[in-house]
């Protein structure tokens, strides 16, 4: 590749308030594979998602060491954290589908209808207190956003506010979902260890 040619990240990060000028582009061919995101084809599935939108949880949270960062990050931040979990229970309800020799498609955003899902498939061992727990967690998430809509828009569908906290502690909120998701994650590993057994 010619010198002039090759991409210049100083100087379009420098530019970037410039206008376009027709030789942007998001998706390039990968010449420097230590600045390339790899999107590993086995990553391309629930579980696969939902540990890169958890990753993406913690490397933003490692972030927030002040106020201001706080207030900038908090909805996209409470918007993975969510996502997360939802993905985390489509690959649960997926893998003890694959157990009980069903298939459906799992569709829609809403938490306690995806739990309820799994909690019709789950008998892989006791629903003690710690199980009771993450469905309250997870009905919280869900009444707070029911579509998966009220952390990513200002209104709903149907045209009415996004009606949630005003002030959010970003310190418990993550330590909640991480507490979650390593939970859901030990059912999708029981999951995974049976389906693999049989």
């Amino acid at each position: 590749m010619e010198e002039a040619e090759m991409f210049d990240l100083e100087r379009e990060l420098k530019d970037y308030e410039m206008p376009l000028d027709g030789r942007e582009k998001f998706f390039t061919k990968v010449d420097d594979f230590w600045n390339t995101a790899w999107n590993r084809k086995f990553m391309q599935s629930f579980d696969g998602y939902a540990d890169k939108y958890r990753d993406t949880v913690e490397l933003l949270y490692e972030k927030l060491d002040d106020r201001l960062k706080k207030d900038k990050a908090a909805y996209p931040m409470m918007f993975l954290c969510r996502h997360c979990i939802e993905l985390r229970l489509k690959s649960i309800i997926v893998e003890l589908q694959k157990l009980k020799g069903e298939q459906e498609n799992i569709t829609g955003h809403n938490l306690c209808e995806l739990w309820e899902k799994l909690d019709a498939l789950y008998d892989l061992s006791s629903k003690d207190g710690v199980y009771s727990n993450a469905y309250h967690l997870i009905s919280e998430l869900h009444n707070y956003d029911r579509k998966s809509d009220a952390f990513r828009y200002p209104i709903h569908n149907n045209g009415t506010p996004v009606q949630i906290a005003e002030f959010v502690d970003l310190d418990v909120f993550y330590c909640t979902f991480r507490k979650l998701d390593i939970f859901l994650e030990g059912i999708q590993s029981e999951a995974q260890n049976a389906l693999n057994v049989e």
